[in-house]
C-alpha cells in the first residue's frame, strides 16, 4: 500500500475533517489491497498515524468494550492500534478495530466539528463510513462554494425552484439572482467523484429515480451515495466543465434553451454546449 499523507473525512451530509493522517504498511497483513474471502470486498489492515505528532489512532485503554472513545496514542504493537479498512459500495470505508471487532463511528447522530468518535457495532450507516483522500495526490480544485452557470449565457444559473428545501424539488435554469437556491457546495466524495450540495437545503443534485434513462430529470434529494448523486467534473478546453454522474449520463440543459424554468436533465454524453457549464465562485 505504501506510505502517503491523507485527510480522513466522514461520509455524511457535510464531511468533517478529522486531521491529516498517514496510514503505514501493517506489520503482518501485507501492503496491498486484498479481497475479503467472506464478503469479496476490498479490504486491508493498517495503522493510522497522525502526520503532525506521529501518534497512532487507537481505542482508549486498549479496550474491547463497546462505546469506548478513540484517541491518539504512542505507537505500540498493541492490536488497539490495528485497523481493518474495508471499501464500501460508494468508495467510502469502514474502520474496524482488530481487537474488538467494533468500528469507528460518530457519537450520536450529528456530524459537526468537534464531535467525538467512539467504537460501535459495525453497520453500513454514514456515521461509520469515511473517505481517505490523499492530501497531495487529489485534485480538490473544485472543492468550495459556487454557482453553476449555463455556458451559453452566464447570466443564467442552475436553480432549485422556489428556493425549496424539500427532497425531490425540481432543479431548473433561472436568471441569476444571487439567492441561496443558486449556490452549491462542491465536496470531494472519493474515487474522483463529487457531491453537489445546495447550500439552502443541504440536499444534493440527484438523477431522479437513479436511472440511466436518457432525459431523466435532475432534482435535489437526500444524500444516499447513489450513482446518480456522484459526479465527475471534467474541465474542457474552453474553461467550462462537464458533470458526468456514476451512471454515465451528463448534466444537460434541455434543448440548450436559455430561459427561466428550462429543464435540467441527465443525458448521454454528446460534447454539446448544453452539457457545458461554468463554475463561478460564490465565496
Amino acid at each position: 500500500m505504501g506510505l502517503f499523507p491523507c485527510a480522513v473525512f466522514l461520509s455524511h451530509h457535510t464531511p468533517q475533517h478529522l486531521g491529516t493522517m498517514r496510514h503505514i504498511a501493517p506489520r503482518c497483513c501485507g501492503t496491498s489491497w486484498n479481497k475479503n474471502p467472506r464478503t469479496g470486498k476490498d479490504a486491508f489492515c493498517t495503522e493510522i498515524i497522525n502526520a503532525k505528532c506521529e501518534l497512532a489512532f487507537a481505542v482508549q485503554q486498549n479496550s474491547s468494550v463497546l462505546g469506548k472513545g478513540l484517541v491518539l496514542y504512542d505507537q505500540t504493537t498493541k492490536k488497539a492500534q490495528n485497523w481493518a479498512i474495508q471499501r464500501k459500495w460508494d468508495n467510502s470505508f469502514t474502520i474496524t478495530n482488530s481487537v474488538s471487532g467494533y468500528s469507528a463511528a460518530l457519537s450520536g447522530s450529528a456530524a459537526k466539528a468537534g464531535t467525538t468518535l467512539r467504537t460501535a457495532k459495525t453497520a453500513t450507516t454514514s456515521l461509520q463510513r469515511f473517505y481517505f483522500v490523499e492530501v497531495d495526490g487529489v485534485d480538490s480544485s473544485y472543492n468550495g462554494t459556487c454557482t453553476i452557470r449555463a455556458s451559453k449565457n452566464r447570466n443564467y444559473a442552475v436553480d432549485v425552484i422556489g428556493c425549496s428545501k424539500e427532497a425531490g424539488a425540481d432543479v431548473k435554469l433561472y436568471a441569476y439572482n444571487g439567492t441561496p437556491a443558486q449556490v452549491f457546495k462542491v465536496i470531494y466524495s472519493g474515487a474522483g467523484y463529487y457531491r453537489v450540495v445546495n447550500v439552502n437545503s443541504g440536499l444534493v443534485l440527484t438523477v431522479k429515480g437513479n436511472t440511466r434513462r436518457n432525459g431523466a430529470d435532475v432534482v435535489q434529494d437526500k444524500w444516499e451515495a447513489l450513482s446518480g448523486q456522484r459526479w465527475k467534473i471534467k474541465k474542457n478546453g474552453n474553461g467550462t466543465v462537464t458533470l458526468t454522474n456514476a451512471l454515465g449520463t451528463v448534466l444537460h440543459l434541455a434543448n440548450n434553451s436559455i430561459q427561466n424554468h428550462s429543464n435540467i436533465v441527465a443525458r448521454v454524453p454528446a460534447e454539446t454546449g448544453a452539457q457545458k457549464w461554468d463554475f463561478v465562485s460564490a465565496a
